[in-house]
């Protein structure tokens, strides 16, 4: 089995050889996204301005418009955010695998498996705050066992119970080794961090704030950089 550096610096690799493909749907998604919070935003703020003025009852229709209008847009937005989401594991599949899908392939293929990563997101997310709420250390043990029902309902197509013993099965008979490769993007940020911080520290205050900017927009892939390494963990486990 691959260690986890040569499996990040692959992430990394793959990451600046597609980040055409990338940051294109992450343009997209934000496109997407953005205007529905932005909306219901407003239409709250614009709904909920009589009740702090005290004049609720000139404006009869405030609530109903939260109601009415706000509410539904909300929900549609955390089902077209659940959706980004899934086309999002998708690309990150794809990206490991060298096939890239144009952005209307993402959307579509998202769409098939956002319930299952739905359904099996919250039994995951259920395991694990029951495990904590009992004694901590199941919660703990369950986050590992449960690790890659993402990736199993994006190239298994497994999903809810299936996912989740699936995952059990890949991690059963090496659980630290798990815990080891899938903290190991996190030791590397916290390194990172300690580093940059360091550097920072030493720096003359007039040229600080650029050196902290320009750290800092080195972190903004690591989100996507570190969703291809788990990508690339799971590979590892399942063969």
């Amino acid at each position: 089995m691959i260690s986890p550096w040569p499996l990040f610096k692959e992430s990394i690799s793959l990451f600046l050889k597609n980040i055409k493909y990338l940051l294109k749907f992450w343009l997209v998604s934000v496109l997407i996204n953005y205007p529905p919070i932005i909306l219901v935003a407003v239409i709250a703020m614009i709904s909920l301005a009589p009740i702090y003025s005290r004049t609720l009852s000139s404006s009869p229709t405030s609530l109903t418009w939260l109601i009415y209008v706000a509410v539904p847009i909300g929900l549609g937005w955390i089902i077209l955010a659940l959706w980004l989401g899934a086309a999002g594991l998708v690309q990150a599949y794809s990206v490991t695998t060298s096939t890239i899908l144009p952005i209307k392939g993402l959307l579509s293929q998202g769409w098939k498996i956002v319930g299952k990563v739905l359904v099996t997101g919250l039994l995951t997310g259920l395991a694990v705050a029951g495990g904590f709420l009992l004694l901590i250390i199941p919660g703990f043990i369950f986050s590992y066992w449960f690790a890659f029902t993402n990736q199993i309902v994006v190239i298994e197509n497994l999903s809810g119970t299936a996912a989740l013993s699936r995952s059990k099965q890949l991690v059963k008979g090496r659980f630290w080794k798990t815990v080891w490769y899938l903290l190991f993007p996190t030791a590397i940020i916290i390194a990172y961090f300690f580093v940059t911080s360091a550097v920072t520290a030493a720096i003359p205050k007039p040229s600080k704030a650029i050196f902290e900017a320009v750290f800092s927009l080195i972190t903004l892939p690591f989100g996507i950089v570190s969703l291809i390494y788990s990508f690339l963990v799971y590979r590892e486990f399942a063969k």
